[in-house]
């Protein structure tokens, strides 16, 4: 894989993740603490709806300097 172009370094790069994986791994209440976790994967779901899943996506993490 290609060096990301940021002044942060990334960590981590993992992929292809579906939405209720990622959010289970993460956990629900790292990501809004204020919305359980079904309320959480519903507002997901609006944005990336289930049939886009398929498509897979990236979860990247950085270290700010």
């Amino acid at each position: 894989m290609p060096p990301l172009l940021f002044r942060e370094s990334y960590q981590h790069v993992a992929g292809p993740v579906t939405t209720q994986p990622a959010l289970d791994g993460e956990g629900a209440a790292n990501i809004n603490p204020t919305a359980a976790r079904d309320e959480q994967l519903a507002n997901i779901r609006t944005i990336y709806p289930p049939g886009n899943e398929s498509l897979g996506a990236l979860a990247i993490e950085i270290a700010l300097p």
